[in-house]
């Protein structure tokens, strides 16, 4: 599986893609120095060591601020924002360190392993701090503002930051913007099924794979998959109980794999989530390489639908291509490859 993605790159003409060049793809990252590198121990920096810039970009239970260091007397270094401040949102967790990490466990697994691999996100360090509060607050997430300084607000004082690379963009934005070609389409779906591989070895799964999550580095070309915050790390086999449905099936409900979707709880019921991300990746795909997005339909039934009549995929590569990923679809988790 780990070199399944190279296999199905186009080998003609062969010198494209030598084995060399992909060493050398991926460890380009090493060779890039950033204006404001990351110290070596950040465990004890707070908010007020790190200039905030724009949003990168926000959702339900946390916004993505680019950011920079301080020196050490604090001034501000005046070079790029090279780094990644995520400020998730607390709305019932008690305002100290313990209590948020402890709910926010989740968010933290790429630091908790912590992750060793090429398509990982780069986490550096995490800590607890006050909600700053700002005009960019107030206009993009007013409910997650503490309730003493917005009485109509819903948030507490204190949460969590995580410290991570800033990436250039999304899957979604990066395919939008520079129109890669099929070659080099195949080449990032290679690193997103290495990337699978590499949860899937040390049982975890996403469980809220989409575009949005999955982030470019545009001066490398690695891509990296992002955002923990709905994973679940269940050794050794990755199933889990389902006595009641107040057990969480996931993060995004358009990709969820049709044995999970379809399970219903009882005294002898398991959530089986060992090939839930693979199902994920062969809807991904389409987004990928077509404009057809087939299974991202909030009327598609996973419990319903006929993996016979998947669209086909427009591919100038192979018809083995279409293929292996309409087997990875398939309605019954025992056919999947």
């Amino acid at each position: 599986m780990g070199f399944l993605g190279y296999s199905l790159v186009p080998q003609t003409p062969f010198d494209r893609f030598q084995f060399a060049e992909i060493r050398n793809f991926f460890s380009k990252e090493k060779k890039v120095l950033n204006d404001n590198q990351e110290p070596n121990d950040s465990s004890q920096l707070s908010l007020n060591d790190y200039e905030l810039g724009g949003i990168l970009g926000k959702g339900c239970d946390a916004a993505v601020y680019e950011a920079r260091l301080r020196t050490p007397d604090q001034e501000v270094l005046h070079g790029k924002f090279n780094l990644a401040i995520k400020m998730l949102f607390n709305y019932n967790i008690q305002s100290n360190a313990e209590s948020l990490r402890r709910a926010m466990a989740k968010e933290l697994l790429p630091l908790s392993y912590p992750f060793s691999h090429p398509n990982m996100i780069r986490m550096y360090s995490s800590f607890v701090d006050s909600f700053p509060f700002s005009p960019d607050a107030v206009e993009h997430f007013p409910m997650a503002i503490p309730r003493g300084l917005v009485p109509e607000s819903y948030g507490r004082n204190k949460t969590l930051f995580i410290v991570m690379k800033k990436y250039d963009s999304t899957l979604n934005e990066y395919l939008q913007l520079h129109k890669p070609d099929e070659f080099e389409r195949l080449l990032l779906f290679t690193q997103f099924i290495e990337g699978l591989l590499y949860l899937n070895q040390k049982s975890i799964v996403h469980r809220d794979l989409k575009s949005n999550n999955i982030l470019i580095c545009e001066q490398t070309g690695e891509l990296v998959i992002a955002d923990f915050g709905c994973a679940l790390s269940h050794p050794p086999d990755l199933k889990v109980p389902y006595q009641t449905d107040e057990v969480s099936k996931g993060g995004n409900w358009l990709l969820l794999a049709p044995e999970i979707a379809s399970c219903r709880p009882g005294p002898n019921s398991f959530l089986d989530y060992r090939k839930a991300d693979l199902w994920a990746s062969g809807a991904l795909f389409y987004e990928f390489f077509s404009p057809q997005k087939p299974l991202f339909d909030e009327q598609c039934k996973k419990d319903t639908y006929d993996d016979q009549n998947l669209p086909p995929i427009d591919l100038h590569t192979s018809s083995k291509l279409e293929r292996l990923i309409h087997s990875i679809l398939r309605k019954d988790p025992a056919r999947v490859i």
